[in-house]
């Protein structure tokens, strides 16, 4: 049975239009048993656990644990942020990255037979005040049936009459426990956001389930101001049955919400989204006004530039075991894609290498061929100087009376077109000049 429980968000961060609770946002969400209790004996046993759920987003706990400790990595980028979340709640840090903390009361209790769940008497309890705001409905079959689908609840005591009256001793079918939060809160968020104009938003409800609400009986949903706060209000809330008993109560915990300024651009603003968050039961509806933004995978503080991988998660209670080994061979799956691209990536640049090394190689025997074909021609020259009969001095003069100026070498008169031999001294050997030449190309 689902006794009651609380709701609590961090309102500074939750309700930012943008980096808050907003939809089509990827969530996180933990879940831990926090208190187990054991109350009455024999028959009257019951057994009281607290169930303590939080819920944190994606991109804010990927870009801490990149700060914190580097890359995460795509293939183990969500256990990496999972654990990370896990070992904040672990060591008790405070709200850390969650935005919602959720408390839920369930007991158990032994089997009861119908006749003597039947034949016991529904306790309804007095109002706690004068209602200063109220609203009248009856849940009919099709919101029970649309409920239970929205929130993965099979139980048939929501669902088939028969099983109801028969097995369960109920005379209908139950209200969900959730579905009876959900309404309030909704009734709720109409009725502040029109007394303060908008300017107080929930911060915290806690509730209790104290009676059964069956379906096509009428409800009343009221509440009243319990106190006056600095920055918010205190609220008296519950539903009364049919007969006016006081079947659920809560309190609720406002606070100021800064007015989002109006836009100096003239041109109207986009309308406000009201959106239902529905990340498994209960469902709180938020009335969060925002712009709606395009998603993107990089945010940066100053000049710093952080890149947060994207992840499509989301809190899912793996309770059915087909649907937990789908999800398993999906994410093995994407795994091994992944580890696939990643090998042939590898392949290519590795490919990319061997083919840099080998144009390398080439160019270095290029060259060095070069250099052996430069030395060998300078090594054949020099024979080739060395080998040759040295010009008379007859000749010389001779050459040099036919042209007085001496402009002009001989050599370069009698073979224009050739080059030029080097000069020799006295020995025969290449001059200084020309044998640090060749010994360099050497």
């Amino acid at each position: 049975m689902w006794a009651g429980g609380s709701l609590q968000v961090k309102a500074d961060a939750y309700f930012d239009k943008s980096l808050g609770f907003v939809l089509d946002t990827p969530m996180l969400g933990t879940e831990c048993i926090k208190k187990v209790e054991l109350r009455g004996e024999g028959d009257a046993a019951k057994i009281f656990v607290t169930v303590e759920r939080r819920f944190a987003r994606v991109d804010h706990l990927a870009k801490s644990y990149t700060e914190e400790h580097g890359s995460l990595g795509r293939a183990t980028g969500l256990e990496r942020v999972q654990g990370y979340f896990a070992e904040q709640i672990r060591k008790d840090e405070g709200w850390g990255h969650a935005l919602l903390k959720e408390e839920r009361n369930l007991v158990f209790f032994k089997k009861v037979a119908a006749a003597e769940a039947r034949n016991a008497h529904v306790k309804y309890l007095t109002p706690p005040g004068e209602r200063n705001f109220a609203h009248t409905l009856t849940p009919n079959r099709t919101l029970l049936f649309r409920f239970s689908a929205l929130t993965f609840n099979a139980h048939r005591i929501h669902l088939d009459p028969d099983y109801a009256r028969k097995v369960e001793g109920h005379r209908n079918l139950l209200v969900h426990g959730p579905l009876s939060l959900v309404l309030l809160l909704q009734v709720f968020n109409h009725h502040v956001a029109k007394e303060t104009e908008g300017m107080q938003v929930v911060e915290s409800i806690e509730y209790r389930n104290l009676s059964p609400l069956y379906c096509d009986e009428e409800m009343r949903i009221c509440g009243f101001k319990k106190k006056t706060l600095f920055n918010g209000a205190i609220y008296d809330v519950w539903i009364e049955g049919p007969t006016g008993g006081v079947a659920v109560t809560g309190t609720i915990y406002t606070t100021m919400r800064e007015k989002v300024p109006p836009p100096s651009d003239p041109k109207p603003a986009p309308q406000t989204n009201t959106t239902i968050l529905t990340n498994d039961p209960p469902i709180l509806q938020s009335q969060a006004m925002f712009t709606p933004q395009s998603n993107s995978t990089t945010s940066s503080a100053g000049s710093e530039q952080h890149i947060v991988p994207e992840y499509k998660a989301s809190f899912i209670r793996l309770e059915d075991e087909v649907l937990r080994r789908r999800m398993h061979k999906s994410r093995r799956d994407a795994d091994k894609a992944e580890t696939k691209a990643a090998k042939k990536q590898q392949k290519l640049l590795d490919k990319a290498k061997k083919a840099a090394q080998k144009a390398a190689q080439r160019e270095k025997q290029a060259a060095k061929k070069a250099m052996v074909s430069t030395s060998t021609k300078l090594e054949a020259l020099s024979e080739a100087h060395d080998s040759a009969e040295p010009d008379t001095t007859p000749s010389h003069e001779s050459a040099s009376s036919a042209d007085p100026s001496g402009s002009e070498p001989a050599s370069e008169t009698e073979h224009p077109n050739e080059l030029s031999s080097p000069p020799s001294t006295s020995s025969g050997r290449l001059s200084r000049p020309q044998e640090s030449a060749t010994l360099a190309l050497e």
